[in-house]
């Protein structure tokens, strides 16, 4: 979808995620590359400029979709891939369908409109059209045959003018960010514990599942397309993995009790913690074959690991020395990190490896601490309240935490010296497990 004649193309997240060269093609048949200038996840919009003048072209009206009725037609324009032949390339020439418009939903707490318009495989980021010329909205996704017949969503024009309200004035200005981060977090403020998906100001809260059960501890894979969390929605704790459309793939299934997942840097391999030897120890698992082997085995509780960035050393707390401390695994060398008499727990790793961010109860209550490789110990926080689940963001700058200072347990932002403390939910339900994602 072109904004203008701005040299401005604006299509779906999910289109141009992972992409590492990126093209338009014009009516001469040549091609420009493109570049991304910053997305919304949530909404799956991604802002993208020519880096050569785009042909002129014609406008078309843009209305205001909450005067769409039901039963009004639509045409949905796009480029769905040809089927016979390569399915990485696009039709060569444009397609039309036409349909109704059929409905208003929230799909992953984000307002699309239903159409049953065909919407196939390669037609995202098309426009829909109403029968007077009018632009209503993009499409965005269609459900296949075996889910639901004749079922396809688009995203309002009324959401796409919100974000390109917020982007073009900081497109002018120079401010517009070129990349997002997100924090995950784990809630209860609907029931049970699912997880949710927020910017890092604390706006535009997704909920990701909603199933019977607890889902917990999310953890960011390292490209930022999955989030791996465990949860007990069939009856025992087990490893998951979502992707950010939401579609949800089981990794475990045993009757021992599974969680605490951390991605190597490669996204190839996960840690998780496991009770099948009967207690708590660490193993590690191939996602391309499945199999795998323990890390640790200790007659103690080995818990939350975390990948050093290099992928080398592995970082996690266990109680085989008495109390909780942090341990470390350097290749096949076993070291222990802290020695206090008190608890330290759920250790995390700086984006450059430097520092490990953790929990301690040295004075009283859980704080968050960090330790550098020479050993020098920093108190990140102090309050009356228990401060946990420290998560750095992915240039190191910030630690995100939850903690219940204010009564009931919120998430919470930080400088990684432990100033500028920001609140950033405040719902009557427990919001714990922070985890902030790489540049999306």
């Amino acid at each position: 979808m072109r904004l203008g004649n701005q040299n401005l193309i604006l299509t779906n997240h999910h289109v141009i995620r992972q992409a590492k060269d990126l093209v338009a093609a014009i009516p001469d048949g040549g091609t420009v590359p493109l570049r991304v200038l910053t997305a919304d996840i949530g909404r799956d919009l991604a802002l993208l400029q020519s880096e050569s003048p785009l042909p002129p072209i014609q406008a078309l009206p843009w209305m205001n979709d909450t005067k769409l009725e039901l039963g009004e037609s639509l045409v949905v324009l796009g480029y769905p891939f040809p089927g016979s032949e390569d399915p990485l390339q696009c039709s060569k020439s444009i397609t039309v369908t036409q349909g109704i418009f059929s409905g208003r939903l929230n799909v992953l707490g984000q307002p699309v409109l239903q159409t049953d318009a065909a919407l196939n495989p390669g037609v995202s980021g098309g426009l829909a059209i109403t029968s007077t010329g009018n632009f209503a909205g993009m499409a965005v996704s269609g459900l296949s045959p075996t889910t639901a017949e004749s079922v396809g969503f688009l995203i309002p024009a009324s959401e796409i003018q919100i974000r390109l309200d917020e982007w073009l004035p900081k497109l002018e200005t120079g401010d517009l960010q070129a990349s997002q981060h997100l924090i995950a977090f784990a809630s209860n403020r609907d029931g049970d514990q699912d997880i949710y998906v927020m910017s890092v100001t604390g706006d535009n809260v997704v909920q990701y599942t909603d199933t019977e059960g607890d889902d917990i501890f999310p953890s960011w894979s390292a490209s930022g397309e999955y989030i791996g969390f465990h949860s007990n929605r069939f009856g025992d704790w087990d490893i998951f993995v979502m992707d950010l459309n939401g579609t949800v793939q089981q990794v475990t299934d045993s009757v021992a009790q599974e969680g605490h997942v951390a991605w190597s840097p490669n996204e190839n391999e996960i840690l998780y913690t496991s009770d099948s030897e009967g207690d708590w120890d660490i193993f590690l698992m191939s996602l391309d074959d499945g199999t795998g082997y323990a890390v640790t085995i200790d007659p103690n509780s080995d818990l939350a690991p975390t990948w050093s960035p290099d992928g080398t050393s592995m970082a996690f707390h266990s109680n085989r020395a008495g109390n909780f401390d942090i341990w470390m695994y350097v290749g096949n060398e076993l070291q222990q990190v802290t020695t206090q008499a008190a608890d330290e727990t759920y250790p995390k790793w700086s984006p450059d490896g430097t520092r490990i961010a953790f929990v301690s109860e040295r004075d009283g209550n859980p704080e968050i601490y960090t330790i550098s490789e020479a050993g020098k110990m920093t108190r990140l926080t102090e309050d009356s309240g228990a401060d946990l689940f420290p998560a750095w963001s992915a240039d190191g700058s910030k630690i995100v935490f939850a903690s219940d200072r204010d009564g009931d347990f919120d998430i919470y932002v930080m400088d990684a010296d432990g100033g500028n403390v920001q609140q950033l939910t405040n719902s009557p339900g427990r919001d714990t497990n922070p985890a902030w994602s790489p540049p999306l």
